[in-house]
């Protein structure tokens, strides 16, 4: 008899595992898209070189989420970049990455995924800040504008 309910806990359990796993596999999946980026750019206080990536939401516990982003081809390290949420009245038809643009140099902002009604906002460098007061201070936004790539899912 005990061995029996030994038997039917460990089995139960097994499945519980089994659908978790399955589960976070889903969400991943969803919350992955590819993007070609024709321009370096930064994330963060990290520098990265135009091309193909991938961009995986990582969803945790908090309203801050991880974006984790890297070639294409998997090839090179991934970087990180925590997130908040920024909510639209409208669920998103395609997934788009946003970059403010502060002459040459480009700073991913945002990033948009079908079917959602909220992108995320990444927390802007210390570059990108000393650049957007530079720009204030200049009286001009010529230096400034925001640049819209479409991104298909993963």
């Amino acid at each position: 008899m005990k061995k029996q309910a030994f038997g039917t806990i460990t089995m139960l359990s097994f499945l519980l595992v089994l659908a978790a796993v399955s589960t976070n596999a889903q969400r991943l999946s969803d919350n992955s898209i590819a993007v070609n980026i024709p321009f370096a750019f930064a994330l963060g206080e990290t520098n990265l070189p135009a091309g193909k990536y991938t961009l995986r939401r990582i969803v945790l516990p908090s309203s801050y989420d991880r974006l984790v982003i890297q070639s294409a081809d998997g090839r090179g390290a991934s970087h990180t970049g925590m997130t908040r949420p920024n909510r639209t009245s409208e669920v998103q038809k395609q997934s788009n990455l946003v970059f403010n643009r502060y002459g040459d140099q480009y700073f991913l902002s945002q990033v948009w995924m079908a079917g959602s009604d909220t992108g995320r906002d990444l927390f802007q460098s210390r570059n990108e800040r000393n650049l957007a007061k530079e720009s204030k201070l200049a009286r001009t936004k010529s230096d400034y504008q925001k640049v819209v790539l479409t991104a298909s899912k993963q």
